[in-house]
């Protein structure tokens, strides 16, 4: 995972292979989660696989967003990914925690596909509202933390 200080914001960003666990351990595609639902990473030093689990358990982030950038003809690069995070998903982190990004103590981050995920269908962007101290064990839409 790559994190860098823009204006003041935490941003950070990891590399997508396409697939989400959910608690039942079926495996769908990152493309299928959904606004909301709370991640669990596979460790501390791995993403992935990523189970979907309740907001009141210990994850490591909640999906706010996602950018479908299908519309792309080929793999566009961490250049434009990133430009597409900074248009959504810093507006939309907002709007759905209930505070400032730099009033928070969440942080928007945002799980990117890499070239072999991309051509294998997974081309979203996904926003999601993360911890600089670690887990977090609540729901953040509209916490205000």
């Amino acid at each position: 995972m790559v994190r860098q200080l823009v204006g003041g914001v935490v941003i950070a960003w990891a590399a997508l292979i396409g697939a989400v666990e959910t608690l039942d351990l079926a495996v769908v595609s990152i493309d299928s989660v959904e606004y909301g639902d709370c991640l669990l990473y596979a460790s501390a030093d791995e993403i992935f696989p990523i189970k979907i689990v309740p907001c009141d358990t210990a994850h490591d982030a909640q999906a706010f967003d996602s950018i479908d950038l299908s519309h792309y003809d080929s793999f566009p690069g961490e250049a434009v990914f990133m430009e597409e995070w900074i248009q959504v998903c810093m507006p939309q982190f907002e709007n759905f925690v209930g505070s400032e990004p730099l009033d928070s103590k969440l942080f928007a981050n945002s799980l990117m596909p890499r070239w072999e995920s991309w051509n294998h269908g997974s081309q979203s962007v996904l926003c999601v509202a993360e911890s600089v101290h670690g887990q977090i064990d609540f729901d953040a839409q509209d916490s205000g933390r």
